[in-house]
């Protein structure tokens, strides 16, 4: 919806008015009334921001959603149920940027483009792959703490048995809103680390197109969980 601004409706009704005037004073006292109730429409209300920790809490949302049907649906359907909220949640561009190195600058827009995008499917698979059963699992998600130029979510799997898996989330505020930049496993072992020294030695032996294959790869065969 597109809202004009006052003045801008004021500029361009009141010389009508004066016309409207010249011919019938009551049809310029119903324009008036119009004016003013056009003016008086308050500005719409923009939504609050959603808080870092909020969206983690929606994505573990969605992690449970694919795992609650992780015994009826195969690896396709989960990685459909989940495409959207990676997507939604992690800012895959800056990601990819920071995964492929100081070579990320020297490559073509289209270059860039198809890894951020094999990268994409990468994360997603991952996930998707990790997050295939439900036996009574849950998610907590705990504090905020700065770090860098971002911000650490702090997020619990709690197993069924009472062990406590840490997964906590870096996250950075974009204009869309706060994005994952980061996953640390364990609480401490980051993924995008991991990922920079996989892309490295990737690009060392067989390129940019070698990296992309192996991403695509990865996608349709993803690794076990471990």
């Amino acid at each position: 919806m597109v809202f004009t601004p006052c003045r801008t409706v004021a500029r361009v009704i009141m010389p009508c008015l004066a016309r409207m005037l010249a011919k019938s004073p009551a049809g310029a006292l119903a324009g008036a009334m119009l004016l003013l109730a056009l003016v008086a429409v308050p500005a719409p209300l923009r939504a609050a921001p959603v808080e870092p920790g909020a969206v983690i809490g929606q994505f573990n949302a969605s992690l449970l959603a694919a795992m609650a049907q992780g015994g009826t649906l195969g690896y396709d359907r989960r990685y459909g149920i989940l495409a959207g909220p990676i997507d939604a949640t992690f800012d895959v561009a800056l990601m990819t940027k920071i995964a492929v190195g100081p070579s990320w600058d020297s490559l073509p827009e289209a270059q860039q483009h198809r890894i951020s995008e094999a990268f994409r499917g990468f994360i997603t698979a991952v996930f998707a792959q990790r997050f295939d059963d439900y036996s009574g699992e849950q998610f907590q998600v705990g504090g905020n703490r700065a770090m860098g130029s971002g911000t650490l979510v702090e997020s619990l799997m709690v197993m069924p048995s009472g062990e406590r898996i840490r997964l906590n989330y870096l996250m950075h505020e974009t204009p869309e809103g706060w994005r994952v930049v980061d996953v640390y496993l364990d609480g401490t072992i980051s993924e995008l680390a991991v990922h920079r020294s996989e892309f490295t030695a990737i690009l060392r032996r067989s390129g940019v197109e070698g990296l992309i294959l192996a991403l695509e790869r990865k996608t349709q065969n993803p690794p076990a969980p471990g």
